[in-house]
């Protein structure tokens, strides 16, 4: 009578829960199960963020057990030093940007990657980037791109191709927040050219999405419709104009609708926004 079944979850009564945590708390059971709880969580996210790939991946994916893996990551910032909050919130990290929980994000990315080992590249390099997206998004464009470029020479150490495009394109987009456009059309161009190289329809929505900021931002209203007409036409045919796994699809709508706005096309500048 403790717990109530809801569909194939089970849960209980908050002030039943308080109890029980307190009755758990200071027995020598406490410490192993809040390892198996996070380590559970932790797992769980890291599927789940492998799934994205899919186009059934939902972009926020935390839902119901959001509370959960919000406290498997409270506990592992708690260790002195391990990976798996770094992996945790890794995965974890589009959620949150997608419910516009900035502050906490960049706070847990700035735990996290205080208690990983950066020897382990790979992961140093994700994590490094993902900080440079809270940073960027909070408006912090010096400490975004001193992230990015960090991460930048890592995937470019180990040759992660896909990675280095997207930081170039990251970078490029603080870039043309900062102004200094000819720069940001210097990294987005790189970083177009290495996707139409990779061959990857998203990851190139994703480097023209890029230009066609620099395009927006220097007036460039022709060439700005055309790289958002052939980023369209790859969204449409990808499906991912509706997908819940990606913004893109949305960000070349709006952009392409502000291009048709500035030049006067009302009608169509409405349709597509």
């Amino acid at each position: 009578s403790l717990t109530r079944r809801v569909g194939d979850r089970f849960g209980m009564l908050e002030t039943i829960r308080e109890f029980a945590g307190d009755r758990l708390d200071g027995t020598d059971e406490l410490g192993t199960m809040r390892d198996r709880h996070a380590r559970y969580f932790h797992d769980w996210a890291l599927t789940k963020r492998a799934q994205r790939t899919n186009r059934d991946a939902p972009f926020d994916f935390l839902g119901d057990d959001a509370p959960n893996a919000e406290q498997a990551m409270d506990y592992l910032v708690e260790q002195p030093s391990t990976d798996a909050a770094l992996e945790l919130a890794c995965g974890m990290w589009r959620s949150w940007a997608a419910q516009g929980r900035l502050a906490e994000g960049d706070d847990w990315m700035t735990q996290s990657l205080a208690r990983a080992d950066p020897g382990n590249l790979a992961l140093w390099e994700d994590g490094l980037s993902v900080a440079g997206e809270f940073a960027r998004f909070r408006g912090d464009h010096e400490r975004g791109l001193r992230l990015k470029r960090e991460a930048l020479a890592i995937a470019r150490q180990l040759g992660i191709l896909g990675e280095v495009a997207a930081n170039l394109k990251d970078m490029g987009e603080i870039e043309t927040g900062r102004g200094n456009l000819v720069e940001a059309r210097r990294l987005t161009e790189e970083a177009l050219a290495l996707r139409r190289r990779l061959g990857w329809p998203h990851g190139i929505v994703h480097a023209l999405a890029g230009l066609s900021e620099v395009e927006l931002s220097e007036g460039r209203l022709d060439s700005a419709i055309r790289v958002l007409d052939e980023s369209l036409a790859i969204c449409r045919a990808e499906g991912l104009i509706r997908s819940p796994d990606t913004d893109l699809g949305a960000i070349v709508l709006i952009r392409l609708g502000e291009a048709h706005r500035r030049i006067g096309n009302l009608d169509l500048a409405m349709d597509l926004i």
